[in-house]
């Protein structure tokens, strides 16, 4: 199983203002330097997922309140008898959902993301739990908690 996740630190006005709009119950978590992260250990508040399923978008929406959006992925990723090295790269691109429920794929990307992790050891970890926090159309928050194992790595 393949997993990579980014976070960023950004600045914390867009993301009270964000979180304002699309979830009010919910805050930011905040750091010393007047920046912002939704801590995954508190909860992660989903502004876009893309997916490739067509029938998972429609689940996520409709059970769990998850801005899912249509989207395919190419991805080039280490394993053990692949190329050497330790790069990741994602490449996510546009798409929409036929009338036959089929995902018709688009080729303009929306974005793409490269890790160079070469020089990094791995060391096995785990991210659970991870709780996903949606807003419904009647203005009600909802969770829905996720496990899965990941590598972490750090610099010896």
């Amino acid at each position: 199983m393949h997993q990579v996740g980014v976070d960023w630190l950004v600045d914390l006005d867009p993301v009270h203002e964000l979180l304002a709009k699309r979830h009010p119950h919910l805050t930011a978590a905040t750091f010393e330097d007047g920046r912002a992260l939704e801590t995954k250990l508190l909860g992660i508040a989903r502004v876009h997922v893309v997916c490739d399923n067509p029938f998972a978008i429609r689940a996520g929406r409709e059970l769990y309140a998850e801005p899912k959006h249509p989207g395919w992925f190419e991805a080039g990723l280490p394993s053990l008898n692949g190329p050497a090295g330790e790069t990741w790269t994602v490449r996510c691109k546009s798409a929409t959902i036929g009338p036959d429920d089929t995902l018709e794929k688009d080729p303009s990307p929306l974005f793409d993301l490269t890790a160079e992790l070469d020089g990094l050891t791995p060391v096995a970890a785990n991210s659970a739990p991870i709780t996903g926090y949606g807003t419904g159309q009647e203005g009600r928050l909802l969770a829905a908690d996720g496990a899965a194992p990941v590598t972490a790595c750090s610099r010896t």
